[in-house]
């Protein structure tokens, strides 16, 4: 089953929502989407459902943008910190992705400036390449399953359209 993406226009701000399906348990190919990155906001692209196995996400925009990553408990487990001026569980100018675990998660995380590729195949055989980009506007994320819901979103620093792409 083939998943779209959502995109809710609220007063002029676009929101992306990824969907999950009621009985999907994966997804036969990549699924491609638009996001609107504007400055100084933060956006909901998905809530992760617990149960979920091989999950990947690419962002890339035209514009400055940050990935973060909160836990069910609201433990933030991926972010970007402006008044430390460090990320949490990334890394910024990194040429390789970032390594994390979590209630029994294994994350990988390639964020600002991260120029490593992904490449990754679901249960159903089904594969796909992300590249890395050394600049601040494309990240992905790559979870090994999910025991616990997540919550991720984008931080946009600058206004501009932006690509989400995602598989499970």
């Amino acid at each position: 089953m083939l998943l779209g993406i959502i995109i809710l226009l609220y007063l002029g701000t676009a929101r992306a929502s990824v969907g999950w399906g009621k009985q999907c348990s994966l997804t036969e190919e990549a699924q491609i989407g638009s996001v609107s990155v504007l400055a100084d906001q933060e956006q909901h692209v998905s809530t992760i459902p617990a149960g979920k196995g091989q999950i990947f996400f690419g962002l890339s925009a035209t514009a400055d943008l940050d990935t973060k990553l909160v836990a069910a408990d609201g433990s933030i487990l991926l972010m970007y910190d402006l008044a430390t001026d460090e990320w949490v569980n990334g890394c910024v100018d990194c040429a390789g992705s970032q390594t994390f675990t979590y209630h029994g998660m294994t994350f990988e995380t390639c964020v600002d400036e991260c120029s490593a590729d992904k490449t990754v195949t679901n249960a159903a055989g089904s594969t796909f390449s992300f590249q890395g980009d050394s600049d601040y506007a494309s990240e992905w994320v790559y979870i090994s399953h999910t025991t616990e819901e997540l919550h991720l979103s984008t931080v946009g620093y600058e206004s501009g359209d932006g690509v989400v792409q995602w598989l499970w």
